[in-house]
């Protein structure tokens, strides 16, 4: 299964309360031979590289080794990660466009570009704007998904 993700998952890396979920979260996608789908160009790629940035100051050694978990196992594993490049992700039909808000388009043209999968989000708000685009796209809260991916054998 591909999983799309926005801007949580920087943000949940950072975010020590966050790091022990996301772990279960990382853990269960190695597991499960899924992978992550995320724009080479776009806004999670820039926030992981910030990190990269400010990472090895941090005082955690638990949040350090999380993120070199995810470098080293997901972002330079093309099994785990598929960066994809910008030219390769189509744009959003108007139709489309005008229902979503213009922060995330970025999610549902990757999710256009790659078919089946899932995009997985915090905004509830968007979750619910989404509804209105049918059955094309999947999406889900991040925490509502995970309550079943994570637990499942």
């Amino acid at each position: 299964m591909e999983l799309v993700v926005d801007e949580w998952l920087p943000h949940y890396i950072e975010e020590r309360d966050k790091n022990e979920f996301l772990l279960k979260f990382l853990e269960k996608i190695y597991e499960k031979c899924d992978s992550l789908v995320i724009s080479r160009q776009g806004p999670v790629r820039k926030k992981i590289h910030r990190i990269m940035n400010k990472a090895s100051q941090w005082k955690d050694n638990n949040q350090r080794r999380l993120f070199k978990y995810f470098i080293t196992s997901f972002l330079r594993n093309s099994n785990k990660v598929l960066l994809m490049e910008e030219h390769t992700i189509p744009e959003l039909p108007e139709n489309l466009a005008k229902i979503l808000p213009e922060d995330d388009h970025f999610l549902y043209r990757i999710a256009l570009a790659r078919g089946e999968c899932v995009i997985l989000t915090t905004d509830k708000k968007l979750k619910m704007k989404a509804r209105a685009l049918g059955e094309q796209f999947k999406t889900e809260i991040l925490e509502d998904f995970c309550s079943n991916y994570i637990v499942e054998v």
